[in-house]
């Protein structure tokens, strides 16, 4: 199906999810900091989807012997709309830092929740929207998950393009 890429408000988009997990937050007894978030371009039900993931893992993967904290950043720069969702839970060792954004894969054997699909479908569906997700993580430390997608000041990325903005199109723009 076709993606609707729109300007995006990523703090209502943030906000949103972290009032729809709240009970989760609650009961894992975390501390959720959001900071200012700047929009980007992207399709609002796919991009909600990927950080929903993002944030939900980070909550499932809270180091249970410590107060689970988790921080989610942004910031714009070169026509790119960076974000981090950073959590002080059990870590990813090195060796399956890439492995986790493969099918079906999960590092938690021990039957708890999840099919090990969302981290693939998030990096799938930010890949069609000219964006990535990537993770450094430390083991007993916690992870980052650094997700990319354009800036909303940058109009004529690959997929944002208008149709008849591409060259050869014939059809000339009177605001340029």
């Amino acid at each position: 199906t076709g993606l609707n890429i729109i300007p995006l408000n990523m703090n209502e988009i943030v906000s949103g999810i972290v009032s729809a997990m709240a009970f989760q937050i609650n009961e894992a007894g975390a501390e959720v900091d959001v900071g200012d978030l700047p929009p980007c371009l992207g399709d609002p039900v796919q991009v909600g989807s990927a950080f929903s993931n993002v944030i939900g893992n980070a909550l499932k993967y809270l180091e249970p012997d410590r107060k689970g904290k988790i921080s989610i950043l942004g910031w714009a720069e070169r026509g790119r709309a960076h974000y981090r969702v950073s959590d002080n839970g059990v870590g990813i060792p090195p060796d399956q830092q890439e492995r986790i954004f493969g099918l079906f894969v999960r590092l938690d054997q021990t039957g708890g929740e999840g099919e090990g699909i969302g981290l693939t479908l998030a990096r799938s569906v930010l890949g069609r929207m000219d964006g990535d997700i990537r993770v450094r993580s430390v083991p007993g430390k916690g992870s980052s998950f650094y997700v990319t997608l354009p800036s909303t000041a940058d109009k004529k990325t690959r997929r944002g393009r208008r149709k008849e903005d591409e060259p050869g199109s014939g059809h000339t723009d009177s605001r340029r």
